[in-house]
C-alpha cells in the first residue's frame, strides 16, 4: 500500500519560522527549494492582512542553503503588485463607467469607484491597499496582528494603556478589589519591567553591532 505521508516527508518538512516582526509561522517547507509550500499558518496571532503565500520567502545563508528558522514577508513586492492591480481596477471602472454613464459629470465620475453597478462587474477593489501595507511594513501592531493574544484575547503588555491595565488588574487573585494605590504600584512595576526588557534588547543589539564592527576591522 502506498504511504502518502512517508512519501511526502521525502519532499517536505514541517517547521516553525519567525518573520522580521517576531511573529511565528507554522510552515511546510520544500526540501528542494527551501521555500514555503501551501499556506503557512500563524502561531499565537491572527493575520488581519491574510498574507498570501507568494509574499513569504525563506532567507538563505551565504552558501545558498535556506535558513531553517526565519521567514521574510516581502512587503515591497506585495505593494508593487497591489499598485499594478489597483491601476488595472481603476481602468476597468473608468471604461465601464464611460459605457454606462457617458454623460456623467466630473463629480459623478469621482464616485464611480463606490458605484455598486460598476464594482459588481469590476470586482472588489484590491485589498489591502498600498497605504495599509506601508503601515504594516512600518510596524503597525494592529495590522500585524500583534496587539491581542489569541489564546486569552488580552492586550499584549507592550500595547497596554493605563486604562487597559486598570481593567485587567482591578481585582486581585482572590477576587478582592484592589485600591487605586495598589494598582498604581503595580502599574509602576509593569512599566519598569517593560523598560528593563527594552534596555536588555538595546544592550544585546549594541553588543551584536560591536562584534560585527570588530569582525569587519
Amino acid at each position: 500500500m502506498f504511504d502518502y505521508t512517508a512519501d511526502q516527508a521525502k519532499y517536505a518538512r514541517d517547521t516553525k519560522l519567525k518573520d522580521q516582526f517576531g511573529r511565528m509561522w507554522h510552515c511546510t517547507i520544500s526540501r528542494k527549494t527551501g521555500q514555503p509550500m501551501g499556506c503557512p499558518s500563524p502561531i499565537g496571532w491572527d493575520d488581519p492582512l491574510k498574507t498570501p503565500n507568494s509574499y513569504l520567502t525563506v532567507p538563505h545563508w551565504e552558501d545558498g542553503e535556506p535558513r531553517t528558522d526565519e521567514v521574510f514577508v516581502d512587503f515591497e513586492g506585495w505593494i508593487a503588485d497591489v499598485d499594478q492591480n489597483s491601476t488595472h481596477w481603476d481602468m476597468a471602472i473608468t471604461v465601464m463607467g464611460e459605457k454606462k454613464f457617458p454623460l456623467a459629470s466630473s463629480e459623478e465620475r469621482d464616485k464611480w469607484p463606490e458605484n455598486p453597478h460598476l464594482t459588481k462587474e469590476a470586482g472588489p477593489k484590491p485589498f489591502p491597499s498600498r497605504e495599509t501595507l506601508i503601515k504594516a511594513m512600518n510596524g503597525d501592531r494592529d495590522l500585524l496582528g500583534l496587539r491581542f493574544d489569541t489564546k486569552t484575547q488580552t492586550i499584549h503588555p507592550v500595547d497596554m494603556t493605563y486604562r487597559d491595565f486598570l481593567t485587567e488588574n482591578r481585582r486581585d487573585e482572590f477576587g478582592k478589589t484592589r485600591t487605586m494605590v495598589a494598582i498604581g504600584q503595580l502599574w509602576k512595576e509593569h512599566k519598569g519591567y517593560l523598560d528593563e526588557d527594552e534596555s536588555k534588547e538595546d544592550k544585546a543589539e549594541a553588543e551584536t553591532e560591536e562584534v560585527t564592527v570588530g569582525t569587519s576591522d
